[in-house]
């Protein structure tokens, strides 16, 4: 079972730009493993441009972060 929830997060990078860490207001998870990472077209339609999925597994569960244009969001929770 999954959420969608679309929340802006701090996301640090390693030198690969691959998340190692999210801040999400006060707490700080970890990521342990990147599970998978894929690029996808935006609404090009509508001026949406190509963003990057991560899908994680950090110390509090497994997210698929979002990243467009240099901006992170937490796209999807998983249960």
């Amino acid at each position: 079972m999954t959420r969608v929830v679309r929340r802006p997060v701090t996301v640090r990078t390693d030198a690969h730009g691959a998340p190692v860490c999210i801040v999400d207001g006060k707490a700080v998870h970890t990521v342990r493993t990147v599970i998978d990472h894929w690029r996808e077209l935006g609404a090009w339609w509508e001026g949406e441009t190509e963003f990057q999925l991560w899908r994680v597994e950090t110390d509090a569960g497994v997210f698929d972060l979002e990243c467009a244009e240099g901006a992170w969001r937490v796209y999807r929770v998983w249960d």
